[in-house]
């Protein structure tokens, strides 16, 4: 009980950030704010934050499996980045204002011209200076391997042009795959935060690998199923 206090609390918290504080801050302080925010929520969580590697200096586009809602806060831990996400996380309960509030920028993959409308978004992002992060599979696994990639958005990164680096995301308990953190089926935000309070020391690592940089003469659906292929090489 004591756990869920303090998340609500924290939640709250995080909230009232977003609404109040934001709007008076600079881009870095807004980053501050959301990574000093998402440590704390690990910390309440009791999620162990392991990093193997390291982005590069500058602008870069992450491509990462999708295990969890917690994916992307795992991601900011790293570093502040601008996210693409489903649409229904935006409906999440508070979270759903959190990630907003970060930057995240909301797709419906039904819509075609949706999709056009946030590749140019991110590259107008890239050549700001700002990394994006997304989520290939476009829907969460329990982690055990990979779902097809979607291509769309790595044409941004071809246009822009800006280094693709892929991570491996892994949620371990005591040496072992974990899927308490997974977020799938007909779970509930609710149903998925108590699977993790209820399995404290879970462990998030972070695999970074190289940066891949786009080639003109590569397409984006080669470029995605390189990416897929290093990822799927960890997990």
């Amino acid at each position: 009980m004591l756990t869920w206090v303090r998340l609500i609390t924290h939640l709250l918290g995080g909230w009232f950030t977003s609404a109040v504080r934001f709007p008076k801050l600079d881009a870095a302080g807004r980053d501050h704010e959301v990574r000093r925010w998402t440590q704390g929520l690990l910390s309440i969580l009791r999620i162990q934050h392991r990093v193997e590697g390291a982005l590069p200096d500058g602008a870069c586009a992450i491509a990462a499996n999708h295990i969890s809602w917690l994916d992307i806060f795992i991601i900011f831990a790293v570093r502040p980045v601008s996210f693409v996400s489903k649409a229904e996380a935006g409906q999440w309960p508070v979270v759903g204002t959190l990630v907003k509030a970060g930057g995240t920028a909301f797709i419906d993959r039904g819509k075609r011209h949706a999709v056009h409308a946030v590749i140019h978004s991110l590259i107008d992002k890239l050549h700001a200076g700002r990394s994006v992060a997304f989520f290939p599979e476009g829907t969460t696994t329990d982690g055990g391997g990979l779902l097809p990639f979607h291509a769309n958005l790595f044409e941004a990164a071809r246009r822009a042009p800006a280094p693709v680096v892929p991570i491996t995301i892994r949620y371990r308990l005591r040496g072992a795959r974990c899927e308490a953190a997974a977020y799938i089926g007909e779970l509930t935000l609710v149903q998925s935060i108590s699977q993790l309070i209820k399995n404290p020391g879970i462990e998030a690592e972070v695999i970074i690998h190289p940066a891949i940089d786009p080639d003109e003469n590569t397409t984006r659906h080669q470029l995605a199923e390189r990416v897929r292929d290093v990822i799927g090489s960890r997990l």
